[in-house]
């Protein structure tokens, strides 16, 4: 919670050049600026807990969500 609060509040003091400005060199071919950087990072968390998921089910754990 912690982390999420302090990202969303670097976020939020973002001016619209920094959001605009190129995303990290290595990341720009998914993510050309800045804003599309972080406009991802809710679909990246959402793969990680697809995977949860498939590993609960091999483990025959019950379906929580």
């Amino acid at each position: 919670a912690k982390g999420r609060a302090a990202a969303a509040a670097h976020v939020k003091a973002m001016t619209p050049e920094q959001l605009a400005a190129p995303g990290p060199e290595r990341m720009r071919s998914f993510a050309p600026t800045n804003a599309d950087l972080i406009a991802m990072l809710n679909s990246h968390v959402n793969m990680h807990l697809g995977q949860f998921q498939v590993t609960r089910r091999k483990l025959n754990k019950p379906i929580l969500f």
